[in-house]
């Protein structure tokens, strides 16, 4: 019986996931493909999915990640003069709360030009060291290997 049950449940979630590989539109009717497709993370799961990219651009412009100058602040101050990295101040840890969500980040970044090269020739400069993932980050290989420089591109 549990062999069973199990096996219904299996197939309940391939059948899911049949019907999300056959998705060509997102929800709002934007194409799946292209220019227009994300590959992100699943954050609970961390299995690859695909994702609309022009759906996330519209929810940056929405101001839908609120954050505050003293965030801001407070973020940059600790990648400048402490020495954390992007992983460090944007992801809790222990005990360790999170100073500013991520794409709070990218986007005060993208908005002040001159913060955010200061920023990036910061982290470049920086020796090796792992940045919370496993991974080893240089200045060499930075922006492929850790997902959470992206927004120094």
């Amino acid at each position: 019986m549990a062999v069973r049950d199990a096996n219904a449940k299996m197939n309940k979630a391939n059948a899911a996931r049949a019907l999300k590989a056959k998705q060509t539109h997102c929800k709002q009717g934007h194409p799946l493909s292209g220019d227009n497709l994300r590959i992100e993370r699943d954050s609970k799961t961390g299995a690859p999915r695909r994702a609309c990219r022009a759906c996330r651009n519209a929810s940056y412009q929405r101001g839908s990640y609120k954050y505050t100058a003293e965030q801001v602040e407070t973020a940059t101050d600790c990648i400048m003069n402490k020495g954390m990295t992007i992983a460090e101040v944007t992801q809790r840890r222990g005990d360790r709360a999170r100073i500013i969500k991520f794409e709070a980040l990218a986007i005060a970044l993208s908005k002040d030009p001159a913060l955010n090269n200061v920023v990036r020739q910061l982290l470049h400069s920086m020796p090796t060291r792992n940045c919370g993932h496993g991974k080893e980050r240089g200045s060499q290989n930075l922006l492929v290997t850790c997902q959470h420089q992206k927004l120094l591109r």
